[in-house]
């Protein structure tokens, strides 16, 4: 207690500041652990779980903090996580507003001018159709607003407008042709997590003009359970909005605000700090309800078409966060703005963990490391002084050995045997031993610490002399230590003489001696420790001072934007310059014939084993093309993928291989697995064979991919590429790939055509290259153009270890009894497995969608046909060798596999 008391009084522990990955800490985890066991804290309610911040030290008993939310990283930032307010505003509402003057009234229409920095709009806004989309997603904020306006009155169409004003904002007619506008503000949580959204920019087009050049900034805050309050600022105006759950349901809100303006001369810089005087000009209210995105995308149909809205003006609505497809993408925020904006998701905090050790546990620390000091130096003491009488009494007892005239054991040395030794070693005869008798009978292998223990041992009345009864006495006990009193003293040449008794005594010395060395590291490491614990303490201590001000010290750590390989364009945002301009007279080629019996043969078909060495077993007299596709003016037509692989190769991709749904049976499967989940999609698809890379303790494995293109796809799962390849594509245009395959193996061929070409012209001219992957989540396997072909690499033993024969098109719809028609073509397929990046797959549906061509139905992985029998395979399996890229900028070939049908081309 009076060790507590003083050390509670020398440091100020409540405060102390000790941080996660501290040297400290990582110094003190051990002791931590075995100080705190088991125990686990309750979680706060107001804590839910923040998953980029990892363990918090306020989850743990030995911590405390100090209540503030924004300094505990185990509080997520995420809007409606902080206020449930969100979870009731966000949605779909539509209503109407009234805009008042502020001298009463509401406000007409008012000639328009596209240079005004705020234009006025030609047309009444005393009622006002108004759709809001609200969209929270974590700690963003995306508000979608769009107001259609009705068309001006006769009386103000035919009034005069002044020189640079028009009464209609264009294409639209005044008097006849109503007006919508549109606005998104973008806004971010914040740091001090208190349910605030800040507003950083806008976009959209208000008053006729872009809305990102009014460069608005401002907040959108809960106010209390039914209230959200906004303020708005921008260099040229200002405006404040009130909305209010107005029913039980909370389905119904009202809402009032003010718009204030700036006066032109007046207008600074944006950003100069100067608080420039806004004008009220007006104000508004409204009145919304909620609905759904049906409700709402037909209401803002319905209110353009009422409106007469012209169609080149009118909008669609965003159903979710983003930004309108009408506004230039430079403008639309990306995630270096919403890091320059502060937004938690991409910055990091400013504020530190706020956890300190509780002054219990410090006071705690501090005993127990002066306690273990103190019996570590106790036993340790008492262990080094056993030890030295333990060496001495050895080599004492060696020596007499040595020099005495006596045979036996050393306990039955007679008395005339020791006065005989006793005048041996007392040089001068006086009937004492002096210390310089003593040290010339030791010898000089003792050394000056045990000699002085030794003497003052057997100097019992410590006069500085040894007399005869001090010297009986101390070799009576000498002669008794178990490891001494059974050695044998023997004269003269016998089995033991006198010169070699020293290995007995020598041993016991040895050994007594490499106790000590253990022992003494031991207590060295212990020491070590207690010492170390106490330093920390110490140290953590001596910061309690400065603790409060570590607290607030802002982490100024660079941003850096998330790298990504694979753009985020969405679907319907792409377009390219050829849209409605070229004739996609592929479109519709597919010829559609039949699979039939496989009793009658239609030909050989795949996928088969490709295993090295294995021969099919249908005789045919055609051969595979085993050139380079592009040396036969073949090009790729389709690219599309099988979960699992419809091929077979011996340790590569086989019914021992594993993926995170398992992998196929054996020999003939029809097992169907899940593809996964896209969009509220299930794609339930059969399953081929795994390769044998997946490994679920892995994370590259295991770790889920945010898909932003491919549809049902998992990490860790094994697809089969088929990239079709014919001569008779459209090569080299832009309508080369197409979706089915067919339309493009079959372009520029028509029935007469198809009707003269022979088993080996269609070998020669159409195939399919084929290439299986195990996808990771590790972006040092990407690779951008999986569009071309398939990929060749020597380096990486891609492309390298072809297997060629004829075959058929494969899918689901064909197995062992149905057969494809299609046949035959040539397969070129890699017999070995590779990983790929899940972001190569992604790039790969991303160029998919900046086709021409809709190839929508390839973006997800196709089922697997079951492996050919092999009967039903082509003998004509061609000798090995490697594919070559024709192209310079990157190393792979132009290949193709496929997984549909193709039909008897003869």
């Amino acid at each position: 207690i009076s060790l507590t008391t003083v050390l509670s009084h020398s440091f100020s522990w409540s405060h102390l500041d000790i941080r996660e990955g501290s040297t400290t800490m990582k110094f003190l985890a051990p002791f931590l652990v075995l100080l705190t066991g088991s125990m686990a804290a309750k979680p706060d309610p107001i804590m839910d779980e923040n998953p980029n911040t990892g363990d918090a030290l306020c989850d743990q008993p030995l911590y405390e903090c100090s209540g503030d939310i924004k300094y505990d990283p185990r509080v997520s930032p995420n809007l409606k996580s902080r206020d449930d307010l969100w979870y009731d505003m966000e949605g779909y509402w539509v209503g109407t507003m009234t805009r008042s003057a502020v001298g009463g009234g509401t406000v007409g229409p008012k000639p328009y001018s596209e240079n005004a920095t705020v234009p006025d709009l030609p047309y009444p806004q005393g009622e006002v159709q108004m759709f809001v989309n609200l969209t929270i997603r974590e700690t963003r904020l995306y508000k979608h607003v769009y107001y259609v306006y009705q068309a001006a009155d006769a009386e103000f169409c035919a009034d005069e407008v002044p020189t640079g004003f028009e009464n209609a904002v264009r294409p639209g007619r005044c008097g006849q042709d109503g007006y919508v506008a549109s606005t998104s503000k973008f806004g971010a949580a914040t740091h001090e997590k208190d349910g605030v959204a800040e507003i950083f920019t806008a976009t959209g087009f208000l008053n006729g003009k872009d809305v990102s050049k009014n460069m608005e900034k401002g907040s959108v805050t809960p106010v209390d359970s039914n209230t959200l309050y906004t303020v708005i600022r921008s260099k040229y105006y200002s405006e404040t909005e009130t909305v209010v759950f107005n029913n039980a349901d909370r389905t119904r809100v009202s809402g009032s605000g003010q718009y204030s303006e700036a006066a032109p001369s007046t207008i600074p810089d944006f950003g100069s700090g100067e608080d420039v005087p806004m004008v009220l000009k007006e104000t508004y209210s409204f009145d919304l309800k909620q609905t759904d995105l049906v409700g709402f995308s037909d209401s803002l149909s319905v209110a353009q078409e009422e409106a007469s809205v012209p169609s080149q003006g009118r909008v669609a609505p965003i159903t979710a966060g983003d930004c309108m497809a009408y506004v230039f993408e430079d403008v639309c925020p990306n995630e270096e703005t919403y890091a320059a904006a502060g937004d938690p998701k991409v910055t990091a905090t400013p504020y530190a963990e706020d956890a300190s050790v509780k002054g219990g546990f410090i006071a705690m620390f501090v005993i127990i490391g002066v306690a273990l000091l103190a019996i570590i130096g106790f036993f340790a003491h008492r262990h080094m002084m056993a030890s030295q009488a333990d060496r001495y009494k050895h080599q004492f007892a060696r020596r007499i050995a040595q020099t005495i005239d006596f045979e036996g054991t050393m306990e039955n040395i007679t008395p005339e045997a020791l006065e005989k030794e006793f005048a041996k070693l007392d040089e001068d005869g006086n009937g004492d031993i002096s210390k310089e008798e003593l040290r010339h009978f030791m010898g000089e292998k003792m050394n000056d610490r045990d000699f002085e223990a030794l003497f003052a041992a057997i100097d019992i009345d410590h006069n500085g002399t040894i007399d005869y009864d001090e010297f009986i006495a101390f070799m009576g006990h000498v002669g008794s230590m178990p490891d001494i009193k059974n050695e044998k003293i023997i004269d003269g040449e016998g089995e033991h003489p006198k010169q070699k008794l020293n290995t007995a005594f020598d041993d016991n010395l040895a050994e007594a001696k490499e106790k000590e060395k253990k022992l003494i590291g031991l207590v060295g490491f212990l020491g070590l420790c207690a010492i170390g614990l106490l330093i920390a303490t110490i140290v953590m201590a001596s910061k309690a001072n400065n603790a409060q001000a570590a607290q607030q010290t802002v982490v100024e750590v660079p941003y850096q934007a998330p790298q990504s390989n694979v753009p985020d364009n969405l679907f319907y945002d792409i377009e390219t310059q050829f849209a409605g301009k070229t004739a996609n007279y592929c479109e519709n080629k597919n010829p559609k014939w039949e699979n039939k019996d496989c009793v009658h043969l239609p030909g050989p078909q795949a996928g088969a084993n490709v295993t090295k060495g294995f021969v099919g077993g249908m005789n045919v007299s055609y051969v595979p093309n085993t050139k380079n596709y592009w040396q036969s003016a073949m090009c790729p037509v389709n690219v599309h993928w099988h979960l699992g692989t419809e091929h077979y190769s011996v340790g590569e991709f086989d019914e021992f291989g594993d993926g995170p749904q398992g992998n196929a049976d054996a020999p003939n499967p029809m097992r169907r697995l899940a593809g996964g989940e896209a969009d509220g999609q299930e794609f339930n698809v059969r399953g081929g064979f795994r390769c044998h890379h997946y490994d679920e303790n892995d994370p590259m494995y295991t770790t889920p991919y945010e898909w932003k293109h491919c549809l049902g796809m998992l990490v860790g799962e094994t697809y089969e590429i088929h990239w079709p390849h014919s001569a008779a594509g459209a090569c080299g245009t832009a309508i080369q790939y197409q979706t089915p395959f067919y339309d493009g193996v079959f372009c520029n061929l028509n029935d007469e055509i198809i009707a003269t070409l022979g088993p080996q012209d269609v070998a020669s001219a159409v195939g399919v290259h084929g290439q299986i992957f195990t996808i990771v989540n590790d972006e040092s396997y990407f690779y951008p153009d999986l569009i071309r072909g398939m990929v060749v690499d020597a380096e990486m033993s891609m492309g390298q270890d072809i297997h060629y024969y004829t075959g058929s098109t494969t899918g689901t719809s064909r197995s062992n009894e149905i057969c494809s028609t299609y046949t035959p073509i040539t397969w070129q397929v890699d017999r070995k497995c590779h990983m790929i990046s899940a972001s190569s797959f992604d790039k790969l549906c991303y160029d998919m969608k900046l086709q021409i061509d809709d190839m929508a139905d390839d973006l997800y992985a196709h089922g697997s046909r079951e492996l050919v029998a092999t009967k039903y395979v082509a003998n004509n399996q061609a000798r090995q060798r490697k594919l070559r890229s024709h192209d310079h900028d990157h190393a792979h070939d132009h290949d193709h596999d496929h997984d549909h049908e193709h039909q008897k081309w003869y």
